[in-house]
């Protein structure tokens, strides 16, 4: 997969996961360490400030699609993590890609 079709994956992929009701926002994947090196990146030029927050990865033989979200709070966090597996289901099916979820941050407000 091409860098272009890759963003467009990973752009609709996102777009799939904000449009779920318990989902609050997205956020970047990964350690401390490589965030760290993203951002420092982004501040020298080196990598565009709105690549996709997901990112597709391979790891022996597994291409997978990591994400981390924030929910909502009142939400449930098993809940939420089956309605985006639902919602990305077709994407992820039809490309042969699993999917690996992170919830980063219950938001602490009730919309």
């Amino acid at each position: 997969m091409n860098v272009e079709r890759q963003a467009e994956l990973l752009t609709q992929i996102e777009a799939i996961v904000r449009a779920v009701p318990e989902v609050e926002d997205l956020y970047r994947s990964g350690s401390v360490l490589t965030n760290a090196l993203q951002l420092g990146a982004e501040a020298i030029g080196v990598r565009d400030g709105a690549a996709p927050l997901a990112e597709l990865s391979e790891r022996d033989g597994e291409r997978y699609v990591e994400i981390a979200i924030g929910v909502r709070a009142g939400a449930g966090v098993p809940q939420t993590l089956e309605h985006v597996h639902e919602a990305l289901r077709g994407v992820t099916a039809e490309r042969g890609i699993a999917l690996r979820l992170t919830v980063v941050h219950i938001a602490d407000r009730v919309d």
